[in-house]
């Protein structure tokens, strides 16, 4: 499978390292960080075991090209770039998975492409970028899901798609999928369950916080 990760900071560098380990052919969209991860790739550095892979780099979103995946790692903040980035990445049998904080993320994904492209999903997963191309996984508790935005505008041949997405996302990841909760119910407890122990948990050894949800 093709994918696309656009917004190569923590989670999408995690995620898309872990599926081109898993051996799909992962593009990353890089700005500041694109001679490190050319060079170097990028290293995962985690309690589970360390590993490094080398996707394919580019620095415009034509350089990749339509992919079968296009998941996306930005800040919320920056969304107002997704009709300059995400465009020449999306075709007409393409997925948007957007992995991004807070609600009404797919909404705004919903006014560019059709409904029936987009999965709303989320994580929660302790991680660091300590450095270009180089990650720290804390090693937290884990919790993920994939939720279509709409699933009556679904054609029937994506159902395939849909799995093979979600599976190959978690099985990657070192986890089995598990049943999926609605999308918003499981963000506002994610977002509950992060301010509960914000004081407390996912601390780097200095003490910095280094929590990042999606």
């Amino acid at each position: 499978m093709k994918i696309a990760v656009v917004g190569c900071g923590a989670v999408g560098s995690y995620y898309g390292a872990q599926l081109a380990r898993a051996g799909h052919a992962v593009h990353f969209l890089l700005r500041s960080d694109y001679e490190a991860v050319r060079r170097q790739g990028v290293r995962i550095q985690s309690p589970e075991g360390q590993f490094q892979v080398h996707p394919h780099c580019a620095r415009r979103p034509e350089e990749i090209g339509p992919a079968d995946l296009v998941l996306i790692g930005l800040k919320t903040t920056a969304n107002g770039q997704f009709p300059a980035l995400l465009p020449p990445l999306v075709g007409p049998e393409s997925a948007v998975l957007t992995l991004q904080n807070g609600l009404g993320n797919e909404e705004q994904l919903a006014r560019l492409f059709p409904a029936a492209q987009i999965l709303g999903g989320l994580c929660f997963v302790c991680l660091n970028r300590i450095a270009p191309g180089v990650i720290r996984h804390i090693g937290a508790a884990f919790r993920s899901g994939l939720r279509w935005f709409r699933w009556r505008a679904l054609p029937r041949s994506s159902v395939g798609l849909l799995l093979h997405c979600r599976l190959a996302l978690l099985w990657a990841a070192g986890h089995t999928p598990g049943r999926l909760l609605r999308l918003q119910k499981a963000r506002r407890h994610l977002c509950a369950v992060q301010t509960e122990h914000s004081s407390t948990d996912c601390r780097a050894p200095g003490g910095r916080f280094s929590q990042e949800t999606s």
